[in-house]
């Protein structure tokens, strides 16, 4: 009896990372079924049929900071997004204002649309963001779902300790900037009354939570359950923010990525560079079949 306890210690202390058919089900009622092309362990290096490692629209990155494909990294089980202090010599970078800073850019090859979405991660140490999040931009219609956006313990006390989180709509089908508030609950900036605006002009809804230490520190798991009724964000299993899912029904790609936000959380110091990656030990998505 003695041996036999032993063994099942030992076979705990083993399965750290265990597949996905042993791993816990989204912690919602109803009948899940795992949607594989989003869902990664990360134990058999980058999957190409189900990511790409870089921003799919041609997208370089939010300046100054460039997506460069080479900050990706699967090691010993684990995503890595890099962020790096570098010269960048390519003339058309250079000429759209890219300069000094190299960041990264992950997405799914395909789209989705509801499912409970769980990663467990570690921000980046630098002031360059870690973000999780969801996008698809169509002539007639574009969406943003951010469950996180994140920066490091290198930041201001206020933004190291900070979860952002968002929603946001650009684009709407047959539907007038000004008219977007009514549909979808959400905020316009306040140039929004102006014309001539671009189309990166959303309509937003956020929510900003803070905890004591700052989440570069150690490993969380984020989730993130999108219903057609019901948008829900929770880290550790706590919910942090829940709203009812008015215009967030357009198929997604799923995004991991980091970004030199110079408005925001300010340039890194080089210094600081390379940092400690933005680390995702893994990705796990499963959706409801009477949802699609």
């Amino acid at each position: 009896f003695g041996m036999l306890i032993e063994t099942v210690v030992c076979l705990c202390v083993l399965a750290t990372k265990p597949p996905l058919s042993l791993a816990k089900y989204p912690p919602y009622p109803g009948t899940w079924t795992v949607l594989d092309d989003f869902t990664d362990e990360f134990d058999d290096g980058f999957n190409a049929t189900r990511w790409m490692d870089q921003s799919p629209d041609g997208w370089q990155g939010r300046l100054p900071g460039w997506f460069a494909p080479y900050n990706i990294k699967v090691d010993n089980g684990t995503l890595q997004l890099w962020a790096r202090h570098e010269n960048i010599t390519d003339p058309k970078l250079q000429k759209m204002g890219y300069a000094n800073f190299t960041t990264s850019a992950m997405a799914s090859q395909g789209v989705i649309r509801y499912g409970y979405f769980e990663i467990e991660s570690r921000t980046g140490s630098s002031k360059v963001s870690s973000s999780f999040w969801f996008f698809q931009s169509q002539p007639t219609i574009w969406t943003e779902i951010d469950v996180f956006e994140m920066t490091g313990e290198h930041a201001s006390s206020s933004l190291r300790t900070q979860d952002a989180m968002h929603t946001h709509v650009f684009r709407w089908p047959n539907t007038n900037t000004s008219d977007l508030p009514a549909l979808c609950h959400c905020t316009l900036p306040s140039n929004a009354a102006r014309p001539g605006l671009s189309d990166a002009t959303s309509c937003s809804q956020a929510n900003y939570t803070h905890r004591t230490t700052p989440y570069s520190d150690d490993f969380h798991v984020f989730g993130l359950l999108w219903s057609p009724d019901l948008l829900e964000f929770t880290v550790d299993g706590v919910v942090q923010w829940s709203l009812p899912n008015s215009c967030m029904h357009q198929p997604l790609r799923l995004n991991f990525d980091r970004e030199t936000m110079p408005g925001w959380f300010g340039l890194p110091d080089p210094a600081n560079l390379p940092d400690r990656p933005f680390t995702i030990n893994y990705v796990r998505s499963w959706t409801q079949p009477s949802w699609n």
